[in-house]
């Protein structure tokens, strides 16, 4: 098992952070992700805009529980709006937001 460290501040996460959260789950290609986040909040957040803009999954599929529940501060808001075309991805991805 492969272990990374990849800290998102919870009070000043930047959209910048998927990217390298997306190559490091397309690094481990075929191996199931252990992730551990203290509430999973940023987790969810991250893994929502994976199976978004990389795997192309349904908002419904995508959106995790959790993201239900919290109630999200403007900075983690601005977070969940990029679409493909912001994080640079690839451009055949959906582009909805949750």
């Amino acid at each position: 098992m492969n272990s990374f460290h990849l800290p998102v501040p919870f009070d000043r996460p930047e959209s910048t952070i998927l990217r390298q959260f997306f190559a490091l789950l397309e690094a481990q290609a075929g191996r199931p992700p252990f992730i551990l986040c203290i509430m999973n909040y940023r987790v969810s957040a991250c893994m929502y805009h994976y199976l978004r803009l990389q795997r192309n999954y349904s908002v419904q599929a995508a959106r995790s529980p959790i993201l239900e529940q919290w109630q999200m501060e403007p900075q983690w808001r601005a977070v969940m709006r990029p679409r493909a075309r912001d994080l640079n991805l690839n451009p055949s991805a959906s582009d909805g937001n949750p």
